[in-house]
């Protein structure tokens, strides 16, 4: 048996080669042909007494490919273990030279197209200097912001028949494009609105009073908003979407919701403190502590996003495309999508692979590892999150634990769970390896920082 490697100086595409005799094989292949024998049936004969010609002409094909899989196997994990080249997984077959017959051939090639990972450098310092740590400041408003929030979430709700001029109500609006004719548009615009009355504009806000549940009546956005683009902000839509749209629209009111204040009381306290507090100065303590984990949490999220963006753009990493190349190819073989889209996925599949590399060295120098306990931690926030994602936001224990169990069962999950574990912690260690400058900023600042350099988000 041998295996060869063919590679073109430093690129790091390379194909693996791996051949193999049958006479590697064929002690083990007779072995287990009068072993299969014994157990076979033929119409004419008793059960064992197959003649050993026969049972090869039915079980030598099978035979011979599962012990080369076996022994090609065990040779690659070897051939990688003596020669500590680093590689990405999976190796990939690639169309042997000639067609194999498992019948009549005495050698075996298979070739596989293969990624290696060469060592790369970082330079922290040049790549993360400019990034800051934003410390989230508190203020008096923010404390208060939050607890009129959990006053709504604990007050009084109803449902009246008709939008009156109240600031508590909250509206669903649903926005149909019409066409010229008031019809309904085939594949024209449906967008849902949700929002408090006082967040609208004046003169949306005054055409809707006196409008009752479920009615329907006509509107021109021309008339109504400044310009296309200010409507595009309103609907939440594309650019393209809105500035296309006839002005012609049609709104139904599908949800009126008025929601009065709890009293800042004992009552409140009760319902919406975890750590039972008894008075005001317990609750607003409580709400300042719960906002400073909040702002940590949101603070570190942008830090480590744009940690990652600086590495991916200053580490120098050559990547092997022809290898990514089959990859992707294998991956989506499936998938119908266009050439635009194939080649967007594509670049972010490139993406994802030098992210990867790049954390997984960081990982290896500062002997990050996940652990059991931390993996099934990740395992129960992402269920959690995919729960409150669809509206369940007390699931039942019974719930939870089912969708775990059959979410664990998948090695691919567990890999994912892994990756995002020995990921977060990497840049959790490299946060507190590195002296990022620290700045000092308001929520509202903060906010609107964040959504200006990660609106993707």
């Amino acid at each position: 048996m041998e295996i060869t490697l063919n590679r073109d100086g430093l690129n790091p595409d390379a194909l693996l080669k791996v051949s193999i005799k049958l006479a590697d094989i064929e002690e083990e292949v007779n072995k287990r042909l009068k072993s299969e024998k014994q157990k076979m049936t033929l119409p004419g004969f008793r059960k064992g007494m197959v003649p050993l010609s026969l049972a090869k002409k039915y079980l030598w094909d099978y035979l011979v490919k599962e012990e080369l899989e076996k022994k090609m196997e065990t040779a690659i994990e070897d051939y990688f273990k003596e020669t500590q080249i680093d590689y990405l997984k999976p190796i990939i077959p690639a169309i042997p030279d000639k067609p194999i017959d498992l019948k009549t051939d005495t050698e075996f090639v298979f070739p596989y197209y293969l990624g290696i990972v060469e060592k790369f450098s970082i330079d922290f310092e040049k790549s993360l200097d400019k990034i800051k740590h934003y410390q989230i400041e508190i203020e008096e408003k923010d404390i208060q912001k939050e607890i009129d929030q959990l006053c709504f979430t604990y007050g009084d709700t109803s449902y009246p028949d008709n939008i009156e001029d109240d600031d508590d109500l909250y509206l669903i609006l649903g926005f149909t494009e019409l066409n010229d004719h008031d019809e309904e548009m085939e594949e024209g615009i449906k967008q849902k609105v949700s929002k408090y009355l006082n967040d609208f504009d004046k003169k949306l806000r005054t055409l809707l009073l006196g409008k009752a549940k479920d009615e329907e009546f006509m509107l021109n956005i021309d008339e109504l908003f400044k310009n296309r683009e200010s409507f595009r902000e309103f609907l939440k839509i594309e650019k393209l979407a809105a500035d296309d749209a006839n002005a012609r629209f049609k709104v139904k009111v599908h949800t009126l919701m008025l929601r009065k204040k709890a009293e800042l009381n004992e009552d409140l306290f009760v319902k919406a403190s975890r750590k039972e507090a008894k008075n005001e100065e317990e609750f607003r303590a409580e709400i300042r502590e719960n906002i400073a984990s909040h702002n940590e949490s949101q603070s570190d999220h942008m830090l480590f996003s744009d940690i990652q963006e600086a590495l991916m753009e200053h580490v120098n990493l050559k990547l092997p495309v022809v290898y990514l190349d089959k990859l992707f190819e294998e991956e989506n073989r499936e998938k119908e999508i266009n050439d635009s889209e194939k080649e967007n996925e594509r670049k972010h599949f490139e993406e994802r692979f030098r992210w990867s590399l790049i954390i997984k060295q960081i990982a290896q120098e500062k002997n990050v590892e996940a652990k059991e306990d931390e993996i099934l931690n990740e395992a129960y926030q992402y269920i959690y999150t995919l729960f409150y994602q669809y509206g369940v936001f007390n699931p039942a224990q019974e719930q939870v634990e089912k969708f775990l169990a059959d979410f664990l069962k998948k090695e691919s999950n567990i890999r994912y769970l892994n990756e995002r574990v020995v990921t977060n912690k990497t840049l959790a260690a490299i946060k507190n390896d590195f002296k990022f400058k620290e700045k000092k900023v308001s929520i509202e600042s903060f906010n609107k920082l964040h959504k200006e350099k990660h609106p993707h988000e």
